[in-house]
């Protein structure tokens, strides 16, 4: 007996991933024209949205790696945080259906892709860019803007990140660089064809009509990029990932922002996915959090001398001299240096502190399963 339409619709909900519903979509034109319902397709998301898969992170080798496992490589590796059925841990763990003739640096991760700066084995610059997915192992190479190859070359200042929807077939890359000592963006869109011609420039003029000076990168939360603006010590600039558009925001003025640098204050996630300022001075580490209409708030304060007395290696004097090492969801490690070996780790939520990991590089970078 043929089984109904909302029968075999309720059946193909339960799929248990993206994936498996695009393959259950090219078997047969009845399933596809259920599929494609978009009714259909909002039931499914509510069934499953996205789980987080885990952390990549651009690894340096230090005294250790967390559990003991060691990567093979010092390459970009994934982390695992909370075990599902459904990950394939070394399919997750291995990047290795990249192009082999590059050295690749992790540079943005958003929903389930990651952006890959890379240098050609031989060359001295970092000339190549990849937004790549690695549950699917797809990649699509992205070629630099034209004008901006010799700044490449001669290592002035570029930064990427990944802006849109996060799908291999929409997303798009934001580039920013500087020209005639203010900041400048480019942004590439695929659907506009895949060579350096679909580069256009962006007008960020709403963020401040005289052009931005310096910025300084500070972190990311929800799905934003947050800047400094070196030359307002106050304000911050405000990078929405969903629709490419900058906004400001005024830093807490409870504190003096002058001369702070980035290990000095970053911008993440907590645990509850919202984002908060953690601010390192003068022997503690205040942590805000932003209301409902648009202020930041103290929300926690950790005293460092107290919190870091007694974990091993510890010497009078380090409560001053620690700072930000590295930034990820729900938490931030703070170190004397970036060579030194002594580090903490400060869980955001509970402010436990517990002996820091292996420099992970500025910013650990989270990756959603499909």
């Amino acid at each position: 007996m043929p089984v109904h339409d909302d029968i075999l619709g309720a059946i193909l909900e339960r799929i248990d991933s993206q994936i498996s519903l695009l393959r259950a979509a090219s078997t047969c034109k009845r399933w596809r024209s259920i599929i494609a319902v978009p009714a259909f397709l909002r039931r499914f998301r509510s069934f499953h949205a996205p789980g987080v898969a885990g952390d990549y992170c651009n690894y340096y080798p230090m005294p250790s790696f967390p559990n003991g496992v060691v990567p093979e490589t010092r390459h970009p590796v994934f982390l695992i945080i909370s075990p599902s059925p459904s990950i394939n841990a070394g399919h997750y763990y291995s990047l290795d259906f990249l192009p082999d003739n590059s050295d690749w640096k992790l540079v943005d991760s958003r929903g389930s892709l990651l952006l890959m700066r890379g240098s050609s084995k031989g060359a001295a610059i970092r000339d190549l860019l990849v937004v790549c997915e690695p549950s699917t192992r797809r990649y699509q190479r992205t070629p630099l803007p034209p004008e901006l190859k010799d700044a490449a070359r001669v290592g002035n200042f570029l930064q990427f990140y990944l802006i849109g929807d996060a799908g291999m077939s929409n997303f798009r890359v934001m580039c920013e660089h500087y020209k005639n000592h203010s900041m400048h963006v480019m942004v590439f869109s695929p659907g506009d064809g895949k060579d350096s011609s679909a580069w256009q420039q962006k007008d960020i003029r709403s963020v401040n009509p005289a052009g931005l000076r310096r910025t300084s990168s500070l972190g990311r939360a929800t799905g934003s990029w947050y800047f400094g603006d070196l030359n307002r010590s106050n304000m911050l600039v405000v990078l929405d990932g969903r629709t490419g558009e900058f906004s400001t925001s005024m830093l807490p003025a409870s504190e003096n922002w002058e001369g702070k640098r980035r290990y000095n204050y970053c911008v993440t996630e907590g645990r509850d996915g919202k984002p908060r300022i953690c601010f390192v001075v003068e022997g503690s580490m205040k942590v805000f959090a932003m209301r409902d209409e648009g202020e930041w708030a103290l929300e926690k304060r950790l005293l460092l001398e107290e919190a870091i007395r007694g974990l091993p290696g510890y010497q009078p004097g380090f409560n001053r001299r620690l700072r930000i090492l590295t930034m990820g969801p729900g938490f931030v490690i703070l170190s004397l240096t970036p060579y030194e070996k002594w580090a903490v780790s400060v869980n955001l939520e509970t402010m436990e502190v517990a002996p820091g990991v292996d420099y992970m590089g500025w910013m650990v970078y989270r990756c959603i399963d499909l």
